[in-house]
């Protein structure tokens, strides 16, 4: 490990990291940073005067990986300025990568810096209905399209903004999902001889609100909602409809739009909630509220414990709420949602190619991925793997006999050249043009979603 010094001549001793950047990377930074970065008030507030220990730079990781990133992509030093060889460049690559990858756990920053409020993306919207009152005709499909943002991933907090249009479909949106709830599973109590219309809504009005809100509900939120009842009560609503009136109220809060977490002092780390790291959990892996059990261990503060966290995670890996995370995921680092947007083979040259075929390919690559997640498999399984998951149209396609039938299954394969993400219709179809294939687009997919590095910027 660079820790213990990089590796000198032959019978000689390892040189340690700070001796080997004061002796060769310290001047080429200076020859080919210093005019920008070279005294107090550089270009974009950073100077290496800040920077004459290794430790220096390894405290500071966010600036480095940024320099990192830049210096790989060829935009620094920038156009017109003296550029170092492809030699230089390397040299200096791998060393901030090994400086930065073996710092000490000690000089690292204990700040975690403030949690961005996360509106729910449309797929955890329309999940959250879905196992909050049992509605499964994804509402939230009408709402305006989540950008991906520069990650690439749709619930980035970052581009989760709120347009005007959403909020009037929000509202629009809450009556249709209570109209089409399951009348029995909303109204789990009826007023009676010893309950009265107003107490049986209060029931049922916390009862979803803490759900919703996925923590318990305070006192005043549930007086505030309740007074909607009373409102539409004293309009002449019926019992039912003054409920639904309130829990409207509920699906048009902030604490239901929004994934929210207490406010705190952000000097130092400090601990999630229970109840934040059951929400945290829920939406990594189902993307959707937690569950009753979730709910339970939370209610118990013993989620924290480690062996309760390990078995909530294996539980939840094994729930098959759990393919929404390789669909959200998967499907969009892969890109195999681009089967039904941007990529377009020529349907008159490649008659094959049915809506049903591409469903399967979509299909193949969301089953093949969840099964390497809930295996635990070796990351290596998803570029070479034995087996995945064919129906027979599919299997026709790809030549593998003996499949028959519109079901997705398991299938071993035979051909070692069929194994793993790389070789699969979603991927190739995507990675072509309409009429033709394209090396370039698929070595650039392969860079880019594979190998995490992608394509610099032509030269001038």
């Amino acid at each position: 490990m660079l820790g213990a010094g990089m590796a000198g001549k032959a019978g000689e001793p390892p040189v340690s990291p700070q001796v080997e950047y004061d002796k060769t990377m310290h001047p080429l930074l200076t020859q080919y940073c210093g005019k920008c970065h070279g005294e107090k008030g550089g270009a974009a507030g950073i100077s290496l005067e800040a920077f004459t220990k290794v430790t220096a730079i390894q405290s500071d990781q966010t600036t480095w990986r940024k320099a990192l990133v830049r210096l790989r992509d060829r935009t620094m030093p920038p156009p017109g300025a003296p550029q170092p060889s492809q030699l230089q460049r390397n040299q200096v690559s791998d060393w901030l990568t090994q400086t930065l990858d073996s710092a000490d756990p000690s000089l690292l920053p204990k700040n975690p810096g403030r949690v961005l409020i996360h509106r729910l993306s449309r797929q955890e919207y329309n999940n959250t209905v879905r196992d909050l009152f049992g509605v499964t005709s994804n509402p939230a499909d009408k709402f305006p399209a989540d950008g991906g943002g520069g990650g690439g991933f749709d619930n980035n907090a970052d581009t989760l903004f709120i347009p005007p249009i959403l909020l009037e479909r929000y509202l629009t949106t809450a009556g249709d999902v209570l109209e089409e709830a399951s009348h029995q599973r909303l109204f789990f109590v009826r007023p009676g001889k010893t309950l009265t219309d107003r107490d049986a809504a209060k029931e049922i009005v916390t009862r979803y609100a803490m759900l919703a809100f996925r923590r318990p509900v305070e006192m005043a939120e549930a007086a505030r909602l309740m007074r909607l009842f009373d409102r539409a009560t004293k309009s002449g609503d019926d019992f039912e409809a003054a409920t639904k009136f309130a829990l409207k109220g509920v699906l048009v809060s902030p604490n239901f739009l929004f994934r929210v977490e207490r406010d705190r002092p952000i000097a130092e780390a400090y601990p999630l909630g229970d109840y934040e790291l059951a929400s945290r959990l829920s939406f990594f892996l189902w993307a959707s509220m937690p569950d009753d059990a979730l709910f339970a261990q939370a209610a118990q503060s013993r989620l924290h414990r480690p062996e309760v966290l390990e078995k909530e995670v294996r539980r939840m890996l094994l729930s098959p709420k759990s393919r929404a995370f390789a669909d959200s995921f998967a499907g969009q680092w892969l890109r195999a949602r681009d089967l039904y947007t941007t990529a377009h083979p020529d349907t008159n040259r490649f008659k094959e190619f049915t809506p049903t075929l591409r469903d399967a390919m979509y299909a193949e690559t969301i089953d093949f991925f969840d099964s390497v997640v809930r295996e635990d498999a070796s990351l290596l399984r998803l570029l070479d793997a034995d087996y995945t998951y064919l129906n027979e149209e599919l299997a026709k396609h790809y030549g593998v006999p003996d499949v028959t039938g519109q079901q997705m299954r398991r299938v071993k394969l035979v051909d070692d050249r069929r194994g793993g993400v790389l070789t699969m219709g979603s991927v190739l179809v995507e990675t072509s043009y309409p009429l033709r294939t394209s090396p370039v687009l698929r070595g650039k997919w392969v860079l880019e979603q594979i190998l995490g590095a992608p394509t610099p910027p032509p030269p001038p």
